[in-house]
């Protein structure tokens, strides 16, 4: 089995895809329930006695053979997507960003490393990128 073993914890939790019962014997099921994080009951499927085995000790362990719940994953994007969209707005306000308007094939820019004005001439290919032309006939 590919599971950790804490030999300090209450309990140990076994997958049930784990869990081979030709191997490791029968499961007996369950009576009481077993409470995982902020007392929520887990799913059960039975529950085992085994001699674990590493080097020179042997480990006595009660197993637990549990029903792995997935996260609700449609609940999970729309929280998700929510928070993202805070995020942004959050984000936009604290740096007072704007959108701005597309620039137009023969409109003056400022090209600030080299502190000239230049003409645009088309969008470029990657994003929020301009082709310009300089007063001297060469492209930026």
């Amino acid at each position: 089995m590919r599971f950790k073993v804490d030999t300090c914890a209450s309990v140990t939790a076994i997958p049930e895809t784990e869990f081979k019962q030709d191997r490791y014997g029968r499961h007996s099921v369950l009576c009481r329930p077993l409470l995982g994080p902020a007392n929520q009951p887990l799913d059960v499927k039975g529950q085992v006695y085994a001699v674990i085995q590493r080097e020179d000790r042997k480990i006595e362990e009660e197993g637990f053979i549990l029903q792995p719940q997935w996260p609700d994953l449609e609940r999970f994007r729309e929280k998700d997507t929510v928070l993202k969209l805070k995020q942004q707005r959050s984000f936009n306000q604290r740096h007072r960003t704007q959108t701005l308007p597309h620039l137009q094939h023969g409109q003056h820019v400022w090209i600030k490393p080299t502190c000239t004005r230049e003409t645009v001439v088309s969008p470029a290919p990657t994003p929020r990128s301009y082709e310009v032309e300089t007063l001297e006939g060469g492209w930026l």
